[in-house]
């Protein structure tokens, strides 16, 4: 999926800091990218997000439990730590699918519940996966769900310490970043097996 600047209402995107859209590529060739494996991030970020905790929850295949490893992988690398409940973590990442009714309803009733516990000004709410590569997801997040701060896709993934560089040095309220790469496949980011 891929989603278009045109596809959105200019009324719901006006205002956002960060809307970054790219066409839609087929998957005819392959090119690995070899990603670094220093974190580009300013010293006074890491010194910030050291210590701080995440939760994950992933919806759906085994693409999506990759994803969420390397999310982990990167949290770990710089200090931070798996919170237990979503309600302790600073931040919250809902890693989505699309691909079944159920689990997209879901999503929708996890997003709800999160507006209660968005407390702090710091506390980062993110929705990514292929969900989220949907127009109508997209729309309908911005629009009725304002306490969500970060939408990505699935090949935006190794910029997650930028998105939050930026959401917590108040460069940005929210950011959405959704542009289809296909056709790359990043090699050498950090990863933590769910079940370590």
């Amino acid at each position: 999926y891929a989603v278009a600047p045109e596809a959105l209402s200019s009324q719901i995107l006006s205002g956002y800091t960060f809307i970054l859209f790219s066409e839609f590529e087929v998957w005819d060739t392959l090119s690995f990218v070899s990603a670094p494996v220093s974190i580009d991030c300013s010293d006074e970020f890491l010194s910030l997000i050291k210590g701080k905790t995440y939760f994950i929850r992933t919806y759906g295949c085994q693409a999506n439990v990759r994803d969420s490893e390397i999310l982990m992988g990167i949290f770990e690398s710089i200090g931070m730590h798996e919170a237990e409940k979503y309600v302790d973590a600073d931040v919250i990442i809902l890693n989505t699918c699309a691909v079944r009714e159920n689990a997209v309803d879901k999503v929708y009733g996890e997003i709800g519940n999160l507006k209660g516990i968005k407390n702090r000004k710091d506390k980062v709410l993110c929705v990514c996966g292929c969900m989220v590569e949907q127009p109508h997801v997209v729309e309908k997040i911005l629009d009725k769900h304002k306490h969500i701060n970060l939408l990505f896709g699935t090949h935006e993934v190794q910029n997650i310490l930028s998105y939050l560089e930026t959401l917590l040095f108040g460069k940005a309220k929210r950011i959405v970043d959704i542009k289809s790469q296909s056709g790359k496949v990043y090699e050498n980011l950090p990863s933590k097996r769910m079940n370590e």
